[in-house]
């Protein structure tokens, strides 16, 4: 039996993801999993340094670090379609060398970033 408490399902996926910081940064990534709700990235410990100084998933003031997701997915009836999400980096752990995974947590949806998820999602889970 799973341990799995989520609230929504999660989908295996292999999509490049950039996340782009509050001064422009971007940093390359690879979405694992992809949720309504958040998501797990992985990086290289270079990327992810630079994501979360230090393994630092908080700012200096205690609130979770927040980055800007651009990801694009496909869609049967639309095609490629552009996502941009605010999103909130939950947690941070080597899996092995210069293997990191990032569990980020989605906080807001630009235009209609949900509703394409949302799509995505459901044309992706299995019948």
């Amino acid at each position: 039996m799973s341990d799995d408490r989520r609230d929504f399902p999660r989908i295996e996926t292999e999509h490049p993801v950039e996340l782009i910081d509050a001064d422009g940064g971007a940093f390359p990534t690879l979405a694992l999993d992809l949720s309504l709700t958040g998501m797990q990235l992985l990086c290289d410990q270079p990327t992810a340094e630079r994501i979360a100084p230090g393994g630092r998933t908080a700012t200096v003031e205690g609130n979770p670090r927040e980055l800007d997701v651009r990801l694009r997915v496909e869609l049967r009836e639309t095609g490629r379609e552009r996502l941009r999400i605010r999103c909130s980096v939950m947690s941070l752990r080597e899996v092995q060398q210069d293997e990191i995974r990032i569990g980020v947590k989605f906080v807001g949806f630009e235009g209609d970033s949900y509703h394409v998820l949302e799509a995505y999602i459901d044309e992706s889970l299995p019948d």
